[in-house]
């Protein structure tokens, strides 16, 4: 991977390489006094402060001298994309919810700082394997709190009061592990970091390769304990473009390390599949967790479901209904949609569920399209799907094209990442992080 090269020491690229290693490095970890109450709240100033202190000290470093940003054709799509969201969120009739977003800071600010990360990362990055150590190790940390969390203890207090994991759909909805939150959101790092770990490794001998090993064997036990099949299959897809690409190098020392790797991938998997996690700790045995009741909005049937061609038209069937209930209301707004962060005031879906361990029912309302692709559509119209699918296809063929190992490397990744995106929430706890690697993918070649 390319160093990174400056004449200053205080130059927007130093300043872009702060703010990357922070971004990767802090944001999966950090989280304050209100545990999982309060980390999207928690994250998103973190992600505000820290974008905002960046685009400052960028902007200043930059001034006087040549390095100023070079617009180029997907810059111009993603100032489209966001273009298409102001208008949107001008012409919304639900005015109060479009800037930050119904509860989930989905809103229009959101998307422009993931839009000043992508282009201001593009014009001053340049991918090193510190980002990617950075970023595994975060995850690693994620992981370790994720076993605590899986032999019911509450390290650090992210449950509230006295609950632990085992209280999923008993005293709370959803499904929390780690210090992302919901195992969906966890699941959308593990499989952008997995593939990029692997491939790291697979193609660099360097400095901290060994502990690259560590933590990415561990990331994968961990995502195969948790069975969000949509993180299973984004990280399984990119792992076989891996292996294949890996075994039919020509460098012997690859393909033996490739080998390697993957038998070290396979062994992990078996061994999560062969321990049980309960809050009496961990045993031999066939399942993987202590089974508790779970909230119906898990998309843990709902690949399966799909798969099998099975398309229930029932709320209570999680993602599809949401899905299908959505599509209904996107004539209504069909090419502008009605600004981001409005999906709660589209389709006003409630999950009710009653608890016979504690006599009451616990409610949870939809504000998410829990599938990116279907949320910009819903959000920004047919106009700013359209340009999301251009940003992807003008990445993928630039990239594809591409000779440099690094830049296919990090394709993968991001492929990865797409693939679980489709069942995925696309919130502020993760996409930071995602445009941080986007720029990096399609950064300035000057």
């Amino acid at each position: 991977m390319s160093k990174l090269r400056t004449k200053k020491w205080f130059s927007p690229y130093w300043t872009t390489n702060i703010f990357i290693l922070l971004m990767v490095g802090g944001l999966p970890l950090w989280f304050w006094r209100g545990g999982y109450t309060d980390l999207t709240s928690a994250k998103f100033a973190y992600v505000a402060i820290l974008t905002g202190l960046w685009a400052v000290s960028t902007a200043v470093t930059a001034m006087g001298t040549k390095n100023g940003i070079s617009m180029s054709a997907d810059k111009w799509i993603l100032v489209l994309l966001i273009l298409c969201a102001g208008i949107s969120s001008a012409l919304s009739p639900y005015p109060d919810h479009v800037w930050l977003g119904s509860g989930r800071y989905n809103g229009f600010l959101s998307l422009v700082i993931y839009g000043s990360i992508y282009i201001g990362v593009s014009s001053y990055g340049r991918m090193r394997k510190s980002y990617v150590i950075f970023f595994m190790a975060a995850l690693f940390a994620c992981c370790v709190v994720s076993l605590f969390q899986l032999v019911g203890k509450n390290p650090f207090g992210l449950y509230p009061g006295t609950w632990n994991y085992y209280d999923k759909g008993i005293q709370y909805s959803s499904e929390f592990l780690g210090n992302v939150g919901n195992v969906d959101l966890f699941g959308a790092l593990l499989c952008l970091g997995i593939p990029l770990a692997m491939g790291t490794v697979m193609y660099d001998n360097g400095k901290g390769v060994r502990m690259l090993v560590v933590t990415t064997a561990v990331c994968v036990f961990v995502a195969v304990v948790m069975d969000v099949k949509a993180t299973l299959l984004g990280t399984a897809a990119g792992l076989t473009v891996l292996l294949v690409a890996g075994l039919m190098r020509r460098e012997p020392e690859i393909r033996k390390r490739t080998g390697v790797l993957f038998m070290i991938v396979a062994l992990t998997v078996i061994l999560a599949n062969v321990l049980s996690f309960s809050e009496q700790g961990i045993s031999l045995g066939n399942g993987q967790e202590q089974k508790n009741a779970v909230t119906e909005s898990s998309e843990k049937a709902d690949l399966g479901n799909i798969l099998e061609g099975k398309w229930n038209d029932e709320i209570g069937s999680g993602r599809i209904g949401i899905w299908k209930t959505l599509l209904k209301t996107v004539p209504q707004h069909m090419w502008i949609g009605t600004g981001p962060g409005t999906v709660a005031d589209r389709a006003d879906i409630v999950y009710e569920r009653y608890v016979p361990e504690t006599g009451r029912t616990l409610k949870a309302r939809v504000d998410n399209a829990h599938n990116e692709f279907l949320e910009y559509l819903v959000c920004e119209g047919t106009i700013g799907l359209l340009l999301y699918l251009l940003l992807l296809m003008v990445t993928c063929v630039r990239n594809l094209r591409s000779g440099r190992t690094e830049k296919k490397l990090l394709l993968t990744a991001m492929g990865s990442y797409w693939i679980q995106s489709f069942f995925g929430l696309g919130l502020i706890l993760v996409l930071p992080i995602v445009f941080v690697f986007w720029g990096l993918l399609n950064q300035s070649e000057k």
